[in-house]
C-alpha cells in the first residue's frame, strides 16, 4: 500500500499511557504531531508509546490500540511505502526490544483513558511531552477501569 497525497491535513495530536499489570498509571505522554493524516498519527502514537515503554525498562508488553488497521499491519509485520516507512521501521525495531509482547485491538468506545487525554497534545509545541503524574480527573477513570466498572458513553 502506498500513501501519497498533497492535500493539506488537519493538526494531529497523539496521547497514550503506560499502565502496570494491575492497570495503575505508570507514565503517559501527549504529543503535538502537526499536520498529517490520521493513519500516520496512529503510527506516531504507537512509536511514542513504545519509546516510553523502552525508556521505562519494560520487558513484557501488551500494546493496545483502537486502530484495527495499524494493529493488523503490526501483527502481520507489514509496512508500507512512503511516509509511513520510517515509522514502521521504528515500531518493528522498538518491538524487538521486548522479551514478550502482544499487540491487541481495543474498541474506541471502551478506550476511556485515551479519550480523556485526547485534547492534551493540541496545545503543546511539536514533539512529545511526558507525564509523570496522571492529568487531573484521570485517576477516577483508571480506578473504575481496574475495577471493571462500566461507563455509559453517549
Amino acid at each position: 500500500m502506498a500513501l501519497a497525497s498533497n492535500v493539506l491535513r488537519p493538526q494531529r495530536a497523539s496521547r497514550g499511557l503506560v499502565r502496570d499489570s494491575m492497570g495503575h498509571w505508570v507514565q503517559g505522554f501527549a504529543t503535538h504531531i502537526g499536520t498529517t493524516s490520521s493513519f500516520l498519527a496512529e503510527l506516531w502514537t504507537c512509536r511514542e508509546g513504545l519509546k516510553l515503554a523502552c525508556q521505562l525498562g519494560i520487558d513484557h508488553l501488551i500494546l493496545e490500540m483502537d486502530s484495527l488497521l495499524v494493529v493488523q499491519m503490526i501483527q502481520d509485520r507489514k509496512g508500507v511505502e512512503g511516509p509511513a516507512t520510517v515509522l514502521f521501521a521504528d515500531i518493528f525495531g522498538l518491538l524487538s526490544s521486548f522479551s514478550v509482547y502482544f499487540v491487541n485491538h481495543t474498541l474506541r468506545e471502551g478506550n476511556f483513558t485515551t479519550d480523556f487525554m485526547a485534547s492534551l497534545g493540541h496545545g503543546l509545541p511539536v514533539g512529545a511531552t511526558y507525564l509523570v503524574d496522571p492529568p487531573a480527573g484521570l485517576n477516577q477513570i483508571l480506578q473504575g477501569d481496574t475495577m471493571g466498572t462500566m461507563f455509559l458513553k453517549v
